[in-house]
């Protein structure tokens, strides 16, 4: 299983390149996008009930680095079980999760390439949001959410 450094060097390199202007303050992202976990959860709980899921980090605020706008960064969900492995791909996991994510903005989950080994999805929506899954063994799901705020400060 990563931890949350792991997570937080994980993400860094995956978020931000490319990705569309902010349009929502800290606060409207963390109404908007805080409850999406549950949901994700709940639909992976009733479609794969052999994984279990445990929250990892804190909520936060925090500054994008080098001129990039400040970012909301939600717990990750983490399961010490395959979810690409219990599913038997990607494909199944974004037929469960797409019409969630739709409801927000995103678009379909699309294949990322990593390295190492590791296999995951992403999809980044139209506002800054943007959520990742990786594999190796074990399932990390990570949201964030880039913001209009210019101080980075949590709401």
């Amino acid at each position: 299983m990563i931890g949350a450094s792991g997570c937080a060097i994980l993400i860094g390199a995956l978020a931000g390149c490319g990705a569309p202007a902010p349009t929502l303050s800290s606060g409207e992202a963390i109404d908007e996008y805080a409850p999406l976990l549950d949901e994700v959860e709940s639909v992976l709980d009733e479609a794969y009930p052999e994984i279990s899921w445990t929250r990892d980090g804190e909520q936060r605020v925090q500054g994008g680095g080098d001129g990039e706008p400040c970012v909301v960064v939600f717990p990750t969900l983490e399961s010490p079980t395959s979810l690409w492995g219990a599913a038997g791909g990607w494909d199944a996991v974004a037929e469960v999760l797409d019409p969630v994510l739709s409801e927000r903005g995103f678009p379909p989950l699309a294949e990322d390439e990593l390295q190492g080994g590791w296999t995951g999805v992403s999809a980044v929506g139209d506002d800054g949001a943007d959520i990742r899954m990786w594999d190796k063994s074990s399932t990390t799901i990570a949201l964030r959410v880039d913001v209009t705020d210019e101080g980075c400060a949590a709401p």
